[in-house]
Order: structure tokens, then sequence, then C-alpha cells
């Protein structure tokens, strides 16, 4: 992934938020002859006492990707928030160029495949927990029969990816003005999420200026 500054400073803490923030995310791997697979699957991120956690999660024991994440290979994951369009028309000036506004990080580490159901079960336990406790009327895997459970965890594989090294690109209008930021917030047309992604770049200006 190409990356430029300023779009790369920017510290931990800030991406292990953005990271714990991402429910799905790319898998990718590749075989030895080079041939790419690629896999859309929800995730959670848990501690480890490393640096960004661990990534766990499941798939479908059909999945050909399976194979490729057993193998302890080195694994791609792509984290991406939404992104925003911004016109040059938003600009008092009007000179510059289309862009975009996003974030996006890619995580590197050794993939291990579980088949252990117990493993299995402890995995799911995370990812359902941390998405049902957000729902008023919160749903839980002891609804389900026994033996329906039990061919669920049968029919699925369990995820734990170690998170090694990564490239983080916080493209957030840090190379834009404050003259331009100022024109691009005046805007009716402008998205929620682009307000929302300038009052984060504002915020994190402003944390690295206190530091």
């Amino acid at each position: 992934m190409y990356i430029k500054s300023p779009f790369n400073e920017i510290d931990n803490q800030e991406i292990n938020k953005f990271l714990k923030s991402c429910s799905f995310v790319t898998i990718v791997s590749s075989d030895n002859n080079g041939k790419m697979i690629a896999s859309h699957l929800p995730i959670n991120i848990v501690d480890d006492n490393s640096l960004h956690g661990k990534i766990i999660g499941h798939l479908s024991v059909d999945n050909p990707h399976s194979e490729l994440l057993s193998k302890n290979k080195e694994t791609l994951v792509i984290f991406q928030s939404e992104s925003s369009y911004i016109s040059p028309s938003w600009t008092e000036e009007r000179k510059g160029v289309p862009t975009q506004s996003f974030i996006d990080i890619h995580v590197y580490g050794t993939s291990k495949i579980i088949k252990d159901p117990t493993k299995i079960h402890e995995i799911l336990d995370v990812q359902v927990n941390s998405r049902e406790s957000r729902q008023e009327d919160s749903w839980s895997s002891d609804e389900l029969p026994n033996n329906s459970y039990k061919n669920l965890l049968n029919n699925i594989n369990g995820i734990e990816i170690s998170i090694e090294h990564l490239r983080v690109n916080y493209r957030l209008l840090q190379n834009k003005s404050s003259k331009d930021i100022k024109s691009i917030l005046k805007s009716d047309e402008i998205s929620d999420n682009l307000r929302e992604q300038i009052k984060f770049a504002n915020k994190l200006a402003a944390d690295a200026n206190t530091k």
C-alpha cells in the first residue's frame, strides 16, 4: 500500500481504537504459486499482551481459504473505514483535484486455523457477545438447541491471526489548508461522514500538539 506523509503519522493508541472498531474485514492469502484468495469475514481484536492484540474470527469449513490459513503463512488483513468524496468545488479557489477521505490499515501476521470445538465456541462467544451487547433485546447462543449448536461448530473453523506489523494510512485532509477545510465545511453537499472525519482529524492534530 502506497502511503505519503503525513497520512501515516498516527500513534498506537488511535490505531488500536480503529482496529477494534472494525468488525468486518478483508483477509487475503496467496498459495505457493502466487494465486490470491480473499474472504470478507467478521472479526474481533482481543488483547494478548502484544502491542495491537490478536485477530480472531471464523469461516466455513467449505471455504477453500481455510486450507491456506492453516499453513501458518503471512496473511494480509485489510481494515477500512467508509470513504468520503471531496470536490474541488467546495473550496474557494477550486484549484485542487477530486479526492477521498478515509482510513485504511493493512495488517500482516501469521494465521492459524482452529478446529477444536471448545476453542471455536469461545471465539463465537466473543464475537456474538460483542455485537449483541449493543442490542436492547440481546440474543445468546444458549437459546439454540444443543444439537443445532454442535452442528454449527462442526461446520466452521476458527481463525487466529497474530498482528506482526502494519501499514497505516489516515488520509483525512491533513494536507489541506485551514482555509480549504473551512470552505469545505460550509458546503451543503458534504456528507455527515466527512464532517465526522474532519472533526476526528482536528482532534488528532490537537492531540499531537499537546505531546
